[in-house]
């Protein structure tokens, strides 16, 4: 009897052992899931404060660029209700205010493309041709004005 109690203690042991040892794996993998979860976190954090920066940045800029048209339009609408200018000199302004206005627009959204990260816009294209196009109507009115072509 005293050797069936020393094997049952012995068992008892050793599953008791063998059930440390598994309760200790397990607390292992909970601290490492646990600090993969910490981890994710403070990742989850950062992205808000920058996305909540980054939309911030954005709504000015939208902000920046209707103040930007309406200026724009308004100034165009004074040059066109002056009635003292020549057509020439009209289209001159005119073509100056748009390449101003095209300008700042260009640089307002290579900021938003600069804040989202994405090149998939192709800004640059857009610009040189609006840029080439209102050169071309200054050339055309100077030389309307001055040399009566």
């Amino acid at each position: 009897m005293a050797q069936a109690q020393r094997d049952y203690i012995n068992s008892t042991v050793k599953k008791t052992n063998e059930l440390a040892i598994s309760i200790q794996d397990l607390v292992a993998e909970a601290k490492l899931t646990a600090n993969n979860a910490k981890n994710t976190a403070e990742k989850a954090e950062e992205t808000y404060r920058s996305m909540f920066a980054n939309y911030v940045t954005i709504l000015g800029v939208f902000t920046a660029i209707i103040v930007t048209i309406f200026g724009g339009l308004n100034v165009v609408g004074l040059v066109m209700n002056n009635n003292s200018i020549g057509i020439h000199l009209l289209f001159i302004l005119i073509s100056v205010i748009f390449l101003c206005l095209s300008t700042l627009l260009y640089f307002l959204a290579n900021l938003i493309v600069w804040i989202t990260k994405s090149r998939e816009v192709p800004l640059n294209l857009i610009f040189i041709t609006i840029v080439i196009s209102c050169l071309i109507v200054i050339i055309l009115g100077f030389m309307k004005i001055y040399f009566n072509i």
